[in-house]
């Protein structure tokens, strides 16, 4: 099957691109978004047609008037369209086109999501969607890279993971290219090339190569790679000390990504991944664990934030203002957990009020701050 557009596919202004390539396509957190360039009508069964830098000022004409379906078939079936006296030049704009009329879009809009009118009610829809790209095979060139077999796409998986992206993605982390480049090929058997190497550089590759395969994995849903990720978790955690100490960046990166599947539901085990976590909150690493603890279980965080914030004092900002945005309207006395947090060893009372005063307001603010500044400086 082709690859689709995420939200039936996206118009444009001309700030963003419309791109020739058919196999591109805008798939679900792609950044800038692409204009899709193979949308079709639902109603006329037209393909859509489009150029940047024009605009229809006014209205067309009377809708539905001789004079509304004469304009509307001479803007669809020319390309001239500076010779027409009813257009005009606008750089902003980007006029498309089917049989039933044209829209404008200056700056980006994804057809299942809004209307012809340009509001996000469900009411009057665009019925224009994304036909599909499509999948892209081996020999190909693809972000500026040739890619002749597997054997060479497997030789840029594993040097972009160690750090080299080529000339054309420069500025832009190993993680991010190969996500956009998985993308590219997505659907096909290079996809699942690309895949099954990151997973061998995960179970093999050196402390950089591995950091940046986890941060590859993160926006990429891959249960094998879960599942390795959640054994590696557990073996590195439970290594304490002598020459096979793995290093802490990998540490770090591991419990944080099996943090985020957790966050997620993307781990079978859930009892067992949960008491994972928690134990990474109370063992130093709260700072890694502390945004899927709340997103899954902020009623523990509320009981055990004096053993989170002992064990990791640098957390105690972080925990107030969690806690805070979480339970404030329920009646729960944040003052209370600023003192206790403020009372604890190690705790930094300048850095928690720095802390604090940029991420809460108003009386919040001055009512957690006023409640730690009443103990005494650690």
């Amino acid at each position: 099957m082709p690859n689709v557009c995420a939200y039936d596919g996206w118009i444009v202004g001309p700030q963003r691109e419309v791109l020739s390539d058919t196999s591109q396509y805008c798939w679900l957190g792609r950044e800038p978004v692409v204009g899709c360039g193979h949308l079709r009508c639902s109603v006329c069964g037209q393909p859509v047609k489009q150029q940047p830098g024009f605009f229809v000022p006014g209205r067309l004409a009377e809708f539905g008037t001789p004079q509304w379906r004469q304009r509307v078939d001479l803007l669809y079936d020319r390309d001239d369209w500076d010779a027409l006296s009813f257009v005009k030049r606008a750089p902003t704009y980007r006029l498309y086109i089917c049989r039933c009329g044209p829209v404008e879009e200056s700056f980006e809009r994804a057809l299942s999501m809004t209307s012809v009118d340009g509001n996000p009610d469900g009411g009057n829809p665009i019925p224009w969607t994304c036909q599909g790209h499509p999948i892209v095979t081996l020999p190909a060139v693809v972000g500026g890279v040739e890619l002749v077999d597997d054997a060479a796409l497997e030789r840029v998986v594993r040097s972009a993971l160690s750090g080299t992206v080529p000339p054309s993605a420069d500025g832009v982390s190993p993680a991010l290219w190969l996500r956009s480049l998985l993308h590219r090929l997505e659907g096909g058997e290079a996809a699942r090339t690309l895949r099954a190497t990151a997973r061998e550089v995960l179970r093999s590759g050196g402390v950089g190569a591995m950091v940046a395969t986890l941060k590859f994995f993160e926006s990429v849903q891959d249960a094998e790679a879960d599942a390795i990720i959640w054994e590696l978790a557990q073996k590195v955690t439970q290594t304490q000390n002598g020459r096979g100490r793995p290093e802490r960046a990998v540490v770090d990166s591991l419990v944080g990504s099996v943090a985020q599947l957790w966050a997620s539901r993307l781990l079978p085990n859930d009892a067992e991944v949960r008491a994972f976590v928690l134990r990474q909150a109370t063992s130093g690493r709260a700072l890694l664990v502390l945004p899927s603890i709340v997103k899954r279980d902020i009623d523990w965080l509320r009981d055990h934030l004096a053993e989170v914030v002992c064990a990791s004092p640098e957390a105690g900002g972080p925990v107030i203002t969690e806690l805070f945005n979480a339970l404030a309207y329920t009646g729960f006395a944040i003052e209370d957990v600023a003192r206790t947090v403020a009372k604890i060893p190690g705790v930094s009372r300048e850095q928690l009020r720095k802390d604090v005063t940029s991420a809460l307001f108003g009386i919040a603010r001055t009512r957690v701050l006023d409640a730690i500044g009443s103990v005494p400086l650690n």
